[in-house]
């Protein structure tokens, strides 16, 4: 029998009420589950954008084949939420970079703009300018206060296919690299050919009168144009490495390289030998040059030392001679001793000989009785033609006397080039 009474059940007790006639506590509360505990909404946190990007260096000289490496110096805002970058070479024939490292490695001699990009997507990037073949030293060259650096070594040119369509440019991997009477050089018997594959280094003068040498890089007609040629009779034509006095080179040997890469005129050399006030040597001001035997524990090179602007060098870090001077290779320096001068930028020319046609000379015996002393031709190309003898150019001699850009010699001898780039 139904009661007129409800029942309301909290906490096991029951409450009556007379209301209605009820038989359990759901009658009530109908069916009864446990709350789900609310979890309280978390807003993320914002993520910060990378705004700006610095590097170690924005420009960096370094050898073909050595090794640089870059770093983040800063990352702004000190916030970010993501300061990692990737790396990137936009010249990978002249240098890579490890995209994660930021380690460079020399390809070939040129430039590339190293970049890195900040990786959370904010576009951001930092650059640097590696020169591939450039060594460190700096050297003014004229009175307006304008600087080059100097490349890794002498200019070559080689050969696998006896110069037929694939001469290969570079630089020598040592300053005091040279080829000599070896292979390529003693072998050139034709308008950029030789009778025997191998490397040239020894390059004739052809002016812009010149009318027909030319062609793509690594063709024969490109290595013509660029002095590799037998021909040694003059006076000189349009044919071969012509005929007109003060013009310049049809082809300057740094338009090989690349953009900015030259070969000095005659009064930029007559500057840097001669005027400038380059580096304090052996506690003598003003030291230009020297000339020197250097690694004489080694190999032993004769050649020009060439001191850059600014430094300071002391008594013990060779065995000097002559200072800007014209005594016969009174410097000397051990493998160890031109490594540190070499670090503090000083630049090398080897005393490499001279080629005419198809023979090279590398030195003259002077003295009467023995023991006879052996003189070593050192001689660099200028750009610079004689302003009235359509036969002869400038060139930097220093045999037997003070090193001096004056020195004029007939446009078919082949001679050394050292490439120079703007000051970096």
């Amino acid at each position: 029998m139904k009661k007129l009474f409800s029942k309301l059940c909290v906490g096991g007790v029951l409450l009556f009420s007379l209301s209605m006639s009820l038989t359990s506590c759901e009658d009530v509360l109908g069916h009864w589950e446990k709350p789900v505990p609310v979890t309280p909404s978390v807003t993320p946190a914002e993520k910060v954008a990378v705004t700006s990007i610095t590097l170690n260096k924005a420009t960096a000289p370094m050898l073909i084949g050595g090794t640089e490496t870059l770093t983040v110096e800063t990352v702004a805002p000190d916030n970010a939420t993501d300061k990692t970058v990737t790396w990137t070479s936009d010249n990978t024939a002249a240098a890579t970079v490890d995209e994660s490292t930021g380690a460079i490695t020399g390809v070939a001699a040129g430039t590339a703009t190293i970049t890195a990009t900040a990786k959370d997507g904010s576009g951001v990037t930092a650059t640097c300018t590696v020169y591939v073949g450039l060594l460190s030293g700096k050297f003014t060259i004229n009175a307006s206060g304008d600087q080059i650096q100097f490349a890794q070594g002498n200019l070559q040119a080689k050969t696998d296919n006896l110069g037929v369509d694939d001469w290969t440019w570079t630089f020598a991997t040592n300053q005091w690299d040279y080829i000599g009477n070896n292979p390529a050089n003693n072998r050139v018997n034709g308008y950029g050919t030789v009778s025997g594959n191998g490397t040239v280094d020894l390059f004739g003068w052809v002016g812009e009168s010149n009318t027909t040498w030319s062609g793509d890089l690594g063709t024969q007609g490109n290595a013509a144009m660029h002095g590799i040629s037998d021909h040694k009779t003059y006076p000189y034509s349009t044919d071969n490495y012509g005929n007109v006095p003060g013009e310049n080179l049809k082809s300057d040997w740094g338009a090989i390289i690349g953009a900015g890469w030259r070969t000095l005129n005659k009064d930029e050399w007559t500057y840097l030998l001669n005027t400038r006030s380059g580096s304090t040597v052996n506690a003598t001001d003003n030291a230009r040059y020297t000339k020197a035997t250097i690694n004489t524990d080694g190999t032993a090179v004769r050649g020009l030392i060439l001191f850059p602007d600014g430094e300071t060098i002391a008594n013990d870090e060779a065995g000097w001679g002559d200072i800007n001077g014209w005594d016969e290779w009174g410097t000397t320096c051990t493998t160890a001793q031109w490594t540190a001068l070499a670090a503090k930028g000083c630049v090398f020319l080897p005393a490499s000989g001279y080629r005419e046609g198809g023979t090279v000379t590398m030195s003259t015996v002077g003295g009467s009785t023995p023991p006879y002393y052996t003189n070593y031709f050192v001689r660099y190309w200028s750009s610079t033609t004689h302003d009235s003898d359509a036969n002869d150019a400038y060139a930097i001699d220093f045999k037997t006397k003070a090193a001096n850009a004056s020195s004029q010699f007939k446009r078919h001898v082949g001679h050394s080039v050292r490439l120079v780039y703007p000051a970096q």
